[in-house]
């Protein structure tokens, strides 16, 4: 793996949807250029009382104040769009209602339409700002529900606002990724959509969105209608590569299954998960194996 020198954490700044981790990747880039930095001489010069402040912080059992960012952002040399964006993803991240999080996110996606980071085609990345919207993709053509706007808002699981599935149509038929023909029929322009040159931001609040939509099905869908199962295993990082292989493998099979299924009755989230519980790998783990189901 090729390692980044701060300067070029610093703009790849763009690529992160966490502070702490951009945090952590730049001190330890420091610490690879000059063996004489330390997070707690910079911490000092930063003008911090606290000798451990930035450790803290990383580790994530601190968060920082509208003065603290002023003085990383000095300490660290962030200026112009990278300051405006480690600004806004700091009160992004540390935001305590959907509200403040939606408003941060668009001043991050509003600071960043000229950054390399934004460079995308707004067709490609709009799909993915609500959960809703692959959906009404997908309804637009299963469904009939000729052209009734409130019809088409009640088919969604939870149902949406007349207001939000009207934009929705608007917005999928003006990029074309649903067509309408002569006959008034849709049809998409492509039957998969890839999040492959979407930025990390965009794509970080999309799966945090049908992740919390997965929650709330515990509650209101019959377990006869739904799939969810989870174990709780130890595995080696080798096993953890091929299981990840194993689980991108099973993915491509579902896709191609669902191109050839010729009488689709629904619209279905799939979603495959494997992610650390532990914290092993930092200290001295012990050979064993175990379950849980």
């Amino acid at each position: 793996m090729k390692i980044l020198s701060s300067k070029q954490i610093v703009e790849k700044i763009y690529e992160y949807d966490d502070y702490r981790m951009f945090l952590r990747d730049f001190f330890e880039a420091k610490k690879i250029e000059s063996p004489t930095f330390s997070q707690r001489n910079f911490t000092k010069k930063a003008g911090f009382k606290a000798h451990n402040f930035c450790t803290l912080v990383i580790n994530g059992t601190r968060n920082i104040s509208a003065d603290s960012i002023q003085k990383l952002i000095k300490g660290i040399g962030l200026t112009g769009k990278t300051a405006t964006f480690f600004e806004n993803l700091v009160c992004l991240n540390q935001s305590s209602t959907i509200q403040d999080k939606e408003y941060f996110f668009q001043k991050i996606k509003k600071s960043g339409k000229t950054a390399e980071f934004y460079q995308v085609n707004k067709d490609q990345y709009f799909f993915y700002e609500k959960w809703y919207y692959p959906v009404v993709r997908e309804l637009m053509v299963l469904s009939d529900w000729n052209g009734d706007i409130s019809k088409l808002s009640q088919l969604v699981r939870p149902p949406i606002h007349v207001s939000e599935a009207k934009e929705a149509v608007r917005l999928l038929l003006e990029t074309k990724m649903v067509v309408q023909g002569s006959n008034g029929a849709y049809s998409l322009n492509r039957e998969f959509v890839t999040s492959q040159n979407v930025p990390v931001l965009i794509k970080a609040k999309a799966r945090r969105d049908v992740l919390l939509k997965g929650i709330e099905t515990i509650d209101t869908i019959r377990p006869s209608e739904k799939y969810a199962a989870y174990s709780t295993v130890t595995m080696s990082k080798k096993l953890y590569n091929e299981v990840r292989t194993l689980l991108n493998e099973t993915r491509g099979k579902i896709v191609s299954m669902v191109s050839e299924d010729v009488n689709p009755a629904e619209v279905y989230e799939v979603v495959f998960q494997v992610f650390p519980v532990t914290s092993m790998t930092r200290g001295v783990a012990k050979a064993g194996k175990g379950g849980a189901q």
